[in-house]
């Protein structure tokens, strides 16, 4: 990990402070941060002065040498000096980064799940997060309001939900399950 210190603002009282946060985490090194990623907390931040908790934006690179990927929080449009073979990808604000760190690290078609949450967002209304996807049942979670959401994936969306060739395994399961 990589840490630097950050000056930021609340957005709330606009009490102004400088705080130490890591620039760079590598997964494989890093469970804790990799389990508060996850979780949704690790932008967290709860204001000294009005206690208010915000997100903390700002420039954050996560790196998984084992899924060869690279996600980058940050507005710079022009990104590069990665290897060829690797996938990067860029996000503009803390939901986004949350959303493509929990599809890189469970290996899930972004496509796939971005058109169901599209789907979800437009019936509630609202922002929701992607939850996770369940394997046995071959569902999308999301979170409305705190209120669990599940949205049934078709045969086509379940072969291709996984990045990577699909096993024979994983295929049959889902023969079974849509025949």
């Amino acid at each position: 990990m990589k840490e630097r210190m950050i000056e930021t603002e609340c957005p709330f009282c606009g009490h102004s402070f400088y705080i130490k946060r890591d620039t760079l985490i590598i997964t494989t090194m890093s469970p804790l941060a990799v389990e508060r990623l996850l979780d949704r907390t690790y932008f967290s931040h709860l204001c000294s002065r009005c206690h208010k908790l915000f997100y903390l934006t700002y420039p954050l690179m996560v790196r998984n040498p084992k899924k060869r990927y690279s996600l980058l929080l940050t507005e710079q449009k022009d990104v590069s000096g990665f290897d060829p073979e690797e996938r990067v990808v860029v996000v503009k604000n803390v939901p986004q980064f949350y959303l493509a760190f929990h599809l890189l690290e469970n290996d899930l078609n972004f496509k796939i799940v971005l058109n169901k949450k599209k789907r979800i967002e437009d019936k509630y209304k609202k922002m929701i997060w992607f939850d996770g996807y369940d394997d046995k049942n071959h569902c999308l979670w999301f979170d409305v309001d705190g209120e669990n959401k599940a949205v049934l994936l078709s045969k086509e969306e379940g072969k291709n939900i996984h990045i990577g060739v699909m096993d024979e395994l994983h295929e049959r399961m889902l023969e079974d399950l849509y025949t």
